[in-house]
């Protein structure tokens, strides 16, 4: 189903209008069923009357929003919002990457935070030490993705590269010194 047909699928569900449909569709990375959810939310649709046929047409089931079922305990139960909680962390971290790039500014590297996180906690004593040494070389590190607001985070990890070029430049030069002294003794 291409985009034009999920925006007129969620407007004629939904009773939107075209430019709400579309809106919440993009928020939602064109995933129907979350821009649905997501109307549903902030009480654009009414939870009873949303409905959405995940079947072919020679099925007949439909899916009823979880909210349009459950009971008003089970929406505000802590177990519930924490689940939901994880849900929207793990499709964060799973979405979003970790990127490193050479001095000549190609990706080198582009994985899922899901991924760092993991090695993070399983190889701490060898991930740090490989990203500090990467810092050596020139290697920089960022994060990027749709949920990514890490302007900052990405500034402190490029002023970490330029303090570690500075490092290496002062040391290249206290050699060179050090070379000159010799030479002229």
């Amino acid at each position: 189903m291409d985009h034009i047909e999920m925006v007129e699928k969620l407007r004629q569900k939904a009773n939107v209008s075209y430019e709400e449909a579309k809106a919440a569709l993009e928020r939602n990375n064109w995933d129907l069923l979350d821009a649905m959810i997501e109307l549903e939310k902030q009480g654009r649709i009414n939870a009873d009357a949303a409905t959405y046929d995940t079947a072919s047409e020679t099925r007949n089931e439909t899916y009823q929003p979880v909210n349009a079922t459950a009971s008003a305990k089970e929406k505000n139960s802590g177990w519930n919002n924490f689940k939901l909680w994880c849900a929207a962390l793990f499709k964060k971290i799973w979405l979003n990457a970790f990127v490193v790039t050479s001095k000549a500014g190609e990706k080198m590297i582009e994985a899922p935070i899901l991924i760092l996180i993991v090695l993070a906690l399983f190889c701490f004593w060898v991930l740090i030490p490989l990203m500090v040494i990467g810092l050596f070389f020139g290697l920089r590190y960022s994060f990027t993705g749709p949920d990514i607001k890490a302007e900052e985070v990405n500034r402190a990890m490029s002023k970490a590269t330029d303090v570690a070029e500075g490092i290496k430049e002062d040391i290249k030069s206290s050699v060179e010194e050090e070379k000159a002294k010799n030479n002229n003794q």
